[in-house]
């Protein structure tokens, strides 16, 4: 799939508006990794599709990227659920302090 149509289906499907420079920061920091065409265009599959949306969602959520690679790397949910759950507790404390 190339870029436009990536660009394009993330927001149609998920709102997720992921420019150039953000799908290229995901890339740099190893995030994500489309294949390369001879002509250097990024070719996303579907898998790093997924991947992106994956990434943009928990960085919306405020999860870090060091934390979202080390998901990622493992393919253990446990380490997002973990950060997931105390940024609740963070939402939660800060209510009672109003």
């Amino acid at each position: 799939m190339r870029f436009k149509e990536l660009v394009g289906r993330l927001y149609n499907e998920t709102g997720i508006m992921s420019g150039k420079s953000k799908i290229g920061y995901y890339e740099r920091l190893g995030l994500i990794a489309p294949r390369r065409e001879g002509n250097n265009y990024r070719d996303f599959t579907d898998k790093e599709y997924e991947k992106i949306k994956f990434v943009s969602i928990l960085t919306d959520l405020g999860i870090c990227t060091k934390d979202i690679k080390e998901a990622i790397r493992c393919k253990d949910g446990s380490v997002i659920r973990k950060k997931l759950e105390k940024k609740e507790k963070n939402i939660e404390l800060a209510y009672t302090q109003l």
